[in-house]
């Protein structure tokens, strides 16, 4: 069913000027729309006149303002504020300029190299949100946009949950888009951040292969018998992508959630190794020794799944075949000894440079360009 916005381009909702519709779903219509107190185009999350009144539907905008305004991350849509505007209610948030990952993928399949790049940075934006202790539990394509400078954004926490929040949706009540949605879920309707992993192991199936791992279910028990097979083999369906990332993805993808990856970091650190490993181009900036560490910080019953211990972090670490490096004080030692000996090579060079140049023009300036803020072009439709 296609909801009708109830307002026109050029309307004013407080400070607000609508200026065209992005999507529109159930709940609001998000429309590209200027900021007339900072001048600057934002994106508006306006709820359906249907919806003004309702009390839940306020609540349900009001906690996803919340829960957003505590991810901040280059990868996730930034969320501003919440508007009563004579009683209508509204979202401003950054407008991303871009497309849809949907839309992206309705391209044709993407290079493996793209593909990998887009999934190692939503896996950073989902981290960021389960460091903030928020399940998005409606990740799929529609919800990510892709910038113009490449990089995945993603947008729309509506039916986002935290573990401290009463539940807005009836108990048995199963939230997200069938195909993404993970087997716990369909089983007892009670998602967390593995239930996130295993939608971003479909996403990822999905994007280096070129078609969706099941189809598409017509239902929830079909989508339950399609899991008991589990998918295709992503090597099988797509050679060129190596045997240490489909196993990874595969993974994500486990039945049981406690077969996946300990965190969606995890997971994103076990591609970037498996990849690394098979042609250099992807290496983590993060320390490989380090992996886990989210996990012993916030290993916590309902929020991460069955709570984790160190053992847990020390199997991911053997799973990933990495070595856990030993502290020593003599690499403090070296480490001073090295810059404290680059120090008085760079005087010596810059004195002689000085001696034997003095009066000369210096070297061009090297000035930073300033880093152009990232704007959002497309919210994908408002959520349930």
């Amino acid at each position: 069913m296609v909801t009708v916005p109830m307002y026109a381009a050029g309307t004013q909702l407080g400070r607000f000027v609508l200026e065209a519709p992005l999507g529109a779903g159930g709940h609001g219509t998000v429309w590209r729309a200027r900021d007339t107190l900072l001048d600057e185009e934002v994106a508006l999350k306006v709820l359906n006149a249907d919806q003004i009144g309702d009390v839940e539907a306020r609540q349900r905008l009001k906690r996803e303002v919340l829960l957003a305004r505590r991810i901040q991350h280059p990868r996730v849509c930034r969320v501003n504020d919440l508007h009563d505007i004579a009683g209508t209610f509204a979202v401003s948030m950054q407008l991303v300029r871009g497309q849809s990952l949907d839309a992206l993928l309705g391209q044709g399949q993407l290079p493996m190299a793209r593909a990998l790049a887009l999934i190692d940075g939503i896996c950073e934006g989902v981290a960021a949100a389960h460091e903030g202790e928020v399940v998005h539990r409606d990740l799929k394509p529609s919800n990510i946009a892709v910038d113009v400078d490449g990089k995945p954004v993603i947008l729309d926490f509506g039916i986002a949950r935290a573990p401290e929040q009463s539940r807005l949706t009836a108990p048995g009540i199963v939230v997200g888009t069938l195909r993404y949605v993970a087997p716990e879920t369909l089983e007892s309707a009670n998602a967390n951040a593995r239930s996130d992993q295993y939608a971003l192991g479909v996403i990822a199936w999905a994007m280096l292969a070129g078609e969706a791992p099941y189809g598409q279910p017509s239902s929830a028990m079909a989508l339950l018998q399609a899991l008991e097979e589990g998918p295709r083999d992503l090597c099988s369906v797509a050679g060129q992508v190596p045997r240490g990332v489909a196993d990874a993805v595969h993974k994500a993808m486990a039945r049981d959630p406690l077969h996946r990856h300990a965190s969606v970091e995890a997971f994103r650190q076990s591609l970037l190794l498996a990849v690394g490993e098979t042609s250099g181009r992807f290496r983590s900036t993060t320390r490989p020794d380090v992996i886990g560490t989210q996990v012993i910080r916030r290993g916590r019953q309902g929020f991460d799944g069955p709570s984790l211990t160190n053992s847990t972090v020390s199997g991911v670490r053997q799973a990933a075949n990495v070595p856990v490096v030993a502290k020593t004080p003599w690499r403090g030692i070296a480490v001073a000894a090295g810059i404290t000996l680059a120090v008085l090579v760079a005087i010596v060079v810059v004195v002689a440079s000085d001696l034997g140049q003095r009066g000369g023009a210096g070297a061009g300036a090297i000035v930073a360009a300033p880093r152009a803020p990232l704007v959002v072009d497309s919210p994908s439709s408002p959520s349930a």
